[in-house]
């Protein structure tokens, strides 16, 4: 077999394993060491042995009383045996490949194939089936009774032209067709064949199905199969006679006027989609068509598309056909139609009047390669081999007729050949018939199958061919998950030679098995140009096994085992080396380059950014191949997933615990860690600080209850018995502290996992996860763990650099990045501040009187360097240092902010600045612009500076250098060590000014101050705001950058991607964005300008809180309401707008209006009213009772939560969440970049 450059998927990777050889003593007898003792015992003193040196005496004895003749007769027959092995050695050994032989040993059990019963589930109720009915009500039930047996077909319609007959339900009761399937329509007149196209142009299916009365159609499933993948063409079936016509003489090509149609019949079975109706309709009316050329519509259809019909040549079944209306004059009379058809197309495309389609859509006839449907109704014949001679050499003119023509294409070539050696012959089941091609193969030929769905189980395959064995000299076995990437397999065929002796033909039957799963299509590709053509007389497939046998196709497994497994379809395949496990039925083309260019980036180690639509399977993408990376080269190289929220977090968490179940039922026994970590309010367990709501007050309490000083007094308390004595501490956490380490060592736990684990083991889930991060394969956790330094430092700072990151639903990332560099500061921050400031004051006063000596330790520390001081635990840390680890100052304390009284009144000196910049706004801008300070009690705007500026007023007004500010986030955290406080949660002000001191005072770069007096542009009240904002979002990211060898920026919208790169400061080696590929129309998009009494309604600030706007979203909503089953989802662009919306509907009556149809529920910034009330409108949906969720675009509902199937049949956006462009802070940001 040749691999001709292309790319290697090993069917299964062969282990290795060492020989063990035996140690032989070369000066001893080496065959004494060979046999182990006692079985040279054993053999000494059998009787088998004593028996053969019996034997072999006699024989000795028998040759030498042999005469010489005896003698010659032995050797010549010794002779003959040897030649006779010979040759059969060397028959097996020239045989193209030496495969185990597909065909299983007869044990005497029944054979079950792990195909049977599983079908293509796509398009599943979204056709309807047509059916013309005048006189052969027998046949018409016929055709029911096996329509109705599919479930493609929402609906069975049948259109009786006749009205002398009138037809009912109870006619077709020997159908067992359901009524809610079946559909009868008594016409009152003979519509004739026009009114199929009106019946489709009515049906609420997306593609309808046409057939006339006279035939059964075998291969449906198939020819369903090809039409979902190309729906813009109209697809029939026909039989290799009337094949011949509609692909050779009845196809009609110009390229002068573009030209490109041909005639097919789609009485024998036609999928066409409504939209191609509706528009053969409107093209009718448009030509202008008397009514007898509209009775005619099938003479015109197919070639009013201008496009050539996608046709499958087949063996239909024959129903009794007396006075068939194509019979006789009818064909005369159908061609004349034809031709008029093809006058009018003609006529139009030379005016190029806009009409008709020009363009030849793709595939063209030329390129298309789906030949025929199998017997079995389960595979679709491929062969690039076109059967006729290329029709375009034929110019078609208007004033040469339909029968004319036929005989212009009779001189150039004789169709007889074809309809002799059909396709349909190669997988007719019949070895005794084949499909035989007109030309020799060439170069790049091939023949293959289409298996209509992606194969769940190893499939063994069949090939019959009456070819020579040069065939298999160049060939190349390739599969392909869409039809249009192929990957090449080092697959190995076992061939026999047969003899016909009837015939006198010498036929090649091979066999070869494929062990890969997930793939749809296989071909078997030429690479040599040969002297003969194809002759194919069986191309079959199938996954039987014995049941009951134990053998899988020769895998040691439980025979029912696996025929159940069977049923939980999974796709597994190779990327290069790596063999990748996904868990689920089908992988799409977009997933799988997805997936390679991942794999391109992990080998490089580098960067790379990737974009693939939401709803496509990007998570499950991601996880299955870098698992399946990281087990391949067991590498530990840990996979640190991020994502924005936690219903985010959780989904990640699901599939990863989907994934690694689905490899371990394969047989892969790992030991794989993967955990997921979000805060201490999410995980907490203890039975009073889980009980609150604010994540803040949970992180304090959490505090009181682990820092070392607090476990320190509440061990002393017991041991002098003090049992109620106010120190308390977590019981859950200090279990974990004697727990062995680490606690969890295999497994997949989601947080509910976690929280379970941890309510059985009593032991705390947050911390428990916070030490297994070293230890697990896969951590899954927020943006700001990694991005924003003051949690990055205590979550994620032992991380080694070749971790694999990856950014999920990244296209905000920009926005987190500088979030995690930027405080905001009130005027009730500062208040608080200032308190604080005071308690901590006070508190020292406590100290120097009960325990002086702790502070002058912290003082000697300060004095020795802050390295001592970063030795701590991080349960007893206050704040994390806000700014990037590279930017932090390795060096002693300032002497001036040491002693602990020495640095309250150096951050009271700064909060009373900040309070009164605040108060008095123009401050600043009296310093940049008029240096007189009595002016600036006048001045009432925005002042915008950078942190220089900024850093030298202060220096001027108040004497404060910059040196001590850039340590005040580590003062601070080592004063409230230092003094053992407890309720942090109050300080939690003055830890915000503490981090804005630090950061002003480290960053001059990228950074701006912006002092806006009013909170909104149309307050009149005064209410400040000082925003510390960060410009540049690359300085968050950068060390993650640099600090990891493979970064992952991955997301549903990241267009344009060459904007990233430039806004994070990096390259990546890899930026690719992948399209959606969809087969069907799976959602209708509605824009609703104006209202039910034509007010025009918008969610423009002027006019969003019209009266006559918001009735009319109310009057949506309800009407919508009425008609939509089970849950509607609406969005709106903020809390304030929805609540504005929400109040005034409930005054005008709406909201009762809608609850008569179902029930409302509505997202709140507070999660756990969020969560409830999802909850509740997912049970509402599910029971039957229907429900609207409002939310907020941006909000906690709108990412990372799955509204599919009942649970968001229609979703309402009332208005477009637009970024609000007069925003300070982005325009500042705008003008940096």
């Amino acid at each position: 077999m040749s691999d001709k450059g292309k790319k290697t998927l090993p069917l299964h990777t062969q282990r290795k394993h060492p020989r063990h050889g035996l140690h032989i003593n070369i000066i001893s007898d080496p065959f004494q060491h060979r046999i182990p003792s006692h079985l040279q015992k054993f053999w000494q003193e059998s009787q088998i042995r004593r028996r053969l040196q019996s034997a072999e005496i006699q024989l000795r004895k028998t040759y030498k009383r042999a005469t010489p003749r005896q003698r010659i007769v032995l050797y010549v027959c010794l002779f003959l045996l040897v030649i006779y092995w010979v040759h059969l050695v060397a028959s097996v050994w020239r045989s193209p490949g030496r495969h185990r032989p597909p065909p299983m040993h007869d044990l005497g059990l029944p054979e079950v194939d792990l195909l049977d019963d599983i079908y293509p589930m796509d398009g599943k109720g979204e056709t309807t089936a047509i059916l013309l009915n005048w006189s052969r009500l027998e046949n018409m039930k016929l055709i029911v009774k096996q329509l109705c047996r599919y479930d493609m077909f929402k609906n069975v319609m049948i259109w009786n032209n006749n009205q002398e007959v009138v037809l009912t339900e109870e006619m077709f009761a020997t159908s067992a067709c359901p009524r809610s399937k079946l559909l009868i329509y008594n016409s009152p007149g003979n519509m004739h064949f026009i009114a199929r196209y009106m019946a489709c142009a009515a049906a609420s299916t997306p593609y309808c199905y046409f057939q006339d009365d006279d035939w059964i159609v075998p291969a449906l499933r198939s020819m369903y199969a090809n039409f979902l993948r190309f729906p813009q063409f109209i697809h029939t079936d026909t039989n290799a006679d009337v094949y011949s016509l509609t692909n050779w003489k009845w196809c009609f090509f110009n390229d002068n006027v573009n030209l490109h149609a041909c005639f097919s019949w789609v009485g024998t079975g036609a999928f066409v989609s409504r939209e191609n109706v509706v528009r053969f309709l409107k093209l009718a009316s448009l030509t202008g068509m008397d009514p007898t050329e509209f009775a005619f519509g099938d003479m015109y259809f197919t070639t009013y598309m201008n496009q050539v019909p996608y046709q499958l040549e087949n063996t239909l079944h024959e129903l009794p056909q007396e006075n068939a209306f194509s019979a006789g004059n009818g064909r005369i009379r159908n061609k004349i139609y034809m031709h008029k058809a093809l006058q009018r197309l003609f006529a139009n495309l030379e005016q190029d009047n806009g009409i008709f389609q020009t363009e030849e859509l793709s595939p063209t006839l030329y390129q298309r390669d789906v030949r025929s449907p199998c017997h079995n109704d389960r595979c679709l014949f491929l062969a690039n081999k076109h059967s006729f001679p290329d029709v375009r050499l034929f110019h078609y003119q208007p004033h040469v007729n339909i029968s004319e023509s036929e005989d212009h294409h009779d001189n150039q070539f004789d169709s007889q050949s074809f309809t002799q050696h059909p396709y349909s012959r190669a997988v007719d089941g019949d070895d005794g018939s084949a499909w035989i091609s007109l030309a020799d193969i060439q170069s790049d030929d091939y023949i293959g199958l289409d298996l209509l769905r992606a194969m769940p189980v190893p499939v063994t395959y069949r090939l019959l061919l009456a070819h020579d064995r040069t065939y298999f000299d160049d060939l190349e076995v390739q599969i392909s998950f869409d039809g249009q990437d192929w990957v090449s397999l080092e697959a190995e065929l076992l061939c026999r030679e047969r003899y016909d002796t009837a015939t006198s033909k010498r036929y090649q039957e091979c066999g070869f098995q494929i062990l890969e799963i997930g793939y749809r299509f296989i071909r078997l590709l030429s690479h040599s140009p040969l002297d003969y053509g194809y002759a194919v007389h069986d191309f079959g497939f199938h996954a039987k096994i014995k049941h009951g046998s134990g053998i899988v196709n020769n895998d040691q497994e439980d025979g029912a085992e696996e025929y159940e497994r069977a049923r939980y379809i999974h796709v597994k395949f190779h990327l290069d080396e790596v063999e990748v496990y996904f868990p689920y039925e089908k992988i799409y083309p977009e997933q799988y380059r997805y997936m390679s260019d991942l794999k391109r980036a992990l080998d490089a180690k580098g960067h790379c950014m990737l974009e693939m639509p939401s709803g496509t399977g990007k998570t499950v993408s991601l996880l299955s191949l870098i698992i399946a990376y990281q087990q391949h080269h067991n590498d530990q190289r840990k996979l640190i997933y991020c994502s924005r929220t936690v219903p985010e977090i959780e989904k990640a968490l699901a599939e990863l615990k989907r994934l690694m179940a689905y490899r371990k039922a394969h047989g892969l026994e790992e030991e794989y860690l993967g955990i997921g970590l979000t805060s201490r309010k999410n995980l907490c367990l203890h039975p009073t600080v889980s009980k609150e709501k604010k994540g803040k007050t949970v992180d304090a309490k959490c505090r009181n209850l682990t820092a070392s000083w607090m476990r320190e007094k509440t061990k002393e308390a017991r041991e002098a018995g003090q049992v109620n004595s106010s120190a308390q501490t977590c019981d859950f956490y200090e279990n974990l502290e004697t727990a062995q380490n680490p606690v969890l060592t295999s497994g997949i736990y989601t947080l509910d996992d976690l929280r379970q684990f941890g309510k059985e083991m009593t032991l705390c889930p947050y911390y428990m996860c916070r030490r297994l991060i070293h230890f697990a394969n896969t951590v899954i956790y927020s943006y700001h763990y990694l991005l924003d330094p003051k949690v990055a430092e205590l979550v994620s700072r032992e991380l080694s650099k070749d971790c694999i990151v990856v950014f999920d639903e990244a296209h905000n990332i920009d926005n987190v990045c500088i979030e995690s560099l930027s405080i905001d500061l009130t005027r009730p921050v500062l208040d608080a501040s200032a308190r604080s400031v005071q308690h901590l004051a006070d508190r020292i006063e406590e100290v120097k009187k009960t325990d002086a000596e702790k502070l002058k330790n912290e003082y000697s520390k300060l004095v020795a360097g802050l390295r001592d001081m970063q030795q701590q635990r991080d349960e007893d840390t206050f704040m994390a240092n806000p700014v990037l680890p590279d930017d932090l100052l390795q060096e002693a304390v300032p002497g001036n902010i040491r002693r602990a009284e020495h640095f309250v009144a150096f951050l009271r000196r700064f909060v009373e600045y900040l309070k009164v910049s605040m108060r008095k706004p123009q401050l600043h801008a009296w310093y940049i612009e008029t240096n007189n300070l009595q002016t600036r009690l006048r001045v009432m705007h925005v002042v915008a500076e950078t942190p220089v500026s900024f850093l030298q007023h202060l220096k001027d007004v108040t004497f404060i250098e910059k040196k001590p500010l850039r340590f005040c986030a580590e003062r601070l955290t080592s004063l409230v060590r230092t003094l053992e406080l407890t309720d942090l949660d109050e300080y939690s002000a003055l830890q915000r000014v503490a981090a804005f001191a630090t950061l002003v005072a480290t960053y001059d770069k990228g950074f701006l101050l912006i002092l806006e007096p009013f909170e909104s542009d149309v307050a009149t009240v005064p209410n400040p705001i000082f925003h510390f904002t960060c410009l540049d979002a690359s300085l968050a990211i950068k060390p993650i950058f640099e600090r990891f060898s493979t970064v992952v920026i991955t997301s549903g919208t990241l267009s344009p991607l060459d904007i990233y790169p430039k806004i994070l400061d990096f390259a990546p080696k890899i930026s690719q964005s992948y399209t959606m590929t969809l087969t069907r129309n799976c959602f209708l998009p509605l824009v609703i300008t104006r209202g039910s009494d034509q007010v025009a309604i918008s969610s423009r600030f002027e006019v969003r809180t019209d009266l006559a706007v918001v009735r009319n979203f109310g009057n949506i909503l309800v009407e919508f309401a009425k008609v939509v089953p089970d849950g509607i989802v609406g969005f709106f662009p903020s809390y304030l707008y929805m609540e504005q919306i929400v109040s005034m509907w409930n005054d005008m009556g709406m909201l009762t209006e809608a609850w008569k149809h179902k029930l409302i529920f509505v997202e709140t910034p507070d999660a756990a009213e969020t969560s409830l009330a999802l909850e509740n409108y997912r049970k509402a949906c599910d029971n039957g009772r229907g429900a609207i969720l409002l939310s907020v675009a941006r909000g906690k509902v709108s990412e990372g939560i799955d509204f599919d199937h009942n649970y968001g049949r229609a979703v309402i956006m009332f208005g477009i969440p637009y970024q609000y462009t007069e925003s300070r802070i982005l325009k500042a940001r705008l003008e940096y970049l």
